[in-house]
C-alpha cells in the first residue's frame, strides 16, 4: 500500500468522522437548554437541589453547584415542567417552564439559543416563612412576536 492510499483512507475517515460528530449534534439540540446560575443570599458548601417534574408526573433532581458559574440544563420540547430550586437555610423557588413550540415554527427552524437564567434565593427567615414566598411569579415560555423563548410574568 502506498503514501498516497493511506493518505486516502485517513482522509476519508477523518472526513466520515467529521460528519458524524455533526449529526449526533444535531440529534442532541432537540432540547431547551437552560444555562442556570443559582445565586443563594448565603452561599454555602452544598449543591443546589434541583427537582424536575414534567408534564406533573415525572420527577428527576440534580445536584447543581452554586459556585458563580452557568450549569446547563436540558428540557425536552413539547413538555410542561415544574421546576424547583432547593437550598439549605433558603426559601424554595419554583418556576413553570412550557416548551411548547407551535408546529409551523419547530418545521421552520427547531433549533433555539440557550436560555440563561439567574435564579435568586431568599434565605429562610421566622417572617417570610410564614408567608411562603415559593409560589412561582413568573415562569418561562415560548413567545411568537420575539420568536424564542422569554421569562413571563404570571397572572396571582
Amino acid at each position: 500500500m502506498g503514501k498516497t492510499n493511506l493518505f486516502r483512507i485517513f482522509s476519508f475517515l477523518g472526513i466520515l468522522m467529521c460528519f458524524s460528530s455533526f449529526v449526533l449534534q444535531a440529534q442532541s439540540e432537540k432540547q431547551l437548554t437552560l444555562m442556570l446560575k443559582i445565586l443563594p443570599e448565603v452561599a454555602g458548601k452544598e449543591n443546589c437541589v434541583v427537582e424536575i417534574i414534567k408534564n406533573g408526573k415525572d420527577a428527576s433532581k440534580v445536584d447543581i453547584p452554586v459556585n458563580g458559574e452557568y450549569n446547563a440544563l436540558a428540557l425536552d420540547y413539547f413538555n410542561k415542567y415544574s421546576i424547583s430550586f432547593k437550598y439549605p437555610g433558603h426559601l424554595i423557588k419554583t418556576i413553570p417552564v412550557s416548551t411548547e413550540v407551535p408546529q409551523e415554527v419547530w418545521q421552520k427552524d427547531p433549533n433555539f439559543p440557550p436560555f440563561p437564567l439567574l435564579i435568586s434565593l431568599v434565605k429562610k427567615t421566622t417572617e417570610n416563612t410564614k408567608n411562603e414566598l415559593i409560589k412561582p411569579s413568573s415562569g418561562i415560555v415560548y413567545d411568537k412576536d420575539v420568536d424564542n423563548f422569554v421569562k413571563v410574568e404570571l397572572k396571582k
